[in-house]
């Protein structure tokens, strides 16, 4: 547990050192509960005080089924079910990639990389958004959402970083897996999240 908190808050600062305590790291089993972790916060610091606080999403769900009063509430549960999913198609697609690039590789491996680095962006992301929130700034939802793809950085760093160390996959290919997972998570993301 040290170990793998050592690697999540080392990653704000020194990426590659992360990378290296996430490699002493069983897998894929660190990377689901960093998801887990990751969830957690965002439900429970994020979607349900703004359900208690009685706010709306904006702009309206695309999930009309969700009444918009309860958007909120439902984002509370589904959160952890929707990082998983992203977690294991992102992890999928990566090692689509690596394997038509001729690549041995190891799903595992990839998990684990890709939930600790979703871990420490998605942490940055809501400490982001509820300083916004304290702060009473106003800002287009359209500009947050773009911080929030600056604040991806840390997500860019470890998960290249790692992919190329832990799976000993070229830079290049590294970066082109983490595109493809970009590909993958953002349209599923747009359509179930809202700030």
């Amino acid at each position: 547990m040290v170990k793998f908190l050592r690697a999540w808050f080392t990653g704000y600062w020194n990426p590659g050192r992360a990378v290296r305590l996430i490699e002493e790291l069983p897998a894929p089993g660190w990377g689901l509960v960093a998801v887990l972790v990751r969830a957690a916060t965002v439900s429970l610091l994020w979607y349900l005080p703004n359900h208690l606080a009685g706010r709306f999403p904006m702009p309206a769900p695309c999930l009309t089924f969700v009444p918009v009063e309860k958007y909120y509430l439902f984002l509370t549960w589904f959160t952890p079910i929707q990082f998983l999913l992203v977690w294991v198609l992102g992890g999928g697609v990566t090692y689509l990639v690596f394997r038509a690039a001729g690549r041995k590789t190891d799903l595992d491996l990839i998990l684990n990389v890709c939930g600790i680095a979703g871990l420490v962006s998605g942490t940055a992301i809501v400490v982001f958004d509820m300083t916004i929130r304290a702060a009473g700034w106003d800002m287009s939802r359209n500009l947050w959402g773009s911080l929030h793809l600056v604040l991806d950085f840390w997500y860019y760093a470890v998960a290249i970083l790692g992919l190329r160390r832990i799976v000993c996959v070229p830079f290049g290919l590294a970066v082109g897996a983490v595109a493809a997972q970009f590909a993958v998570a953002l349209p599923l993301a747009m359509l179930v999240m809202r700030a």
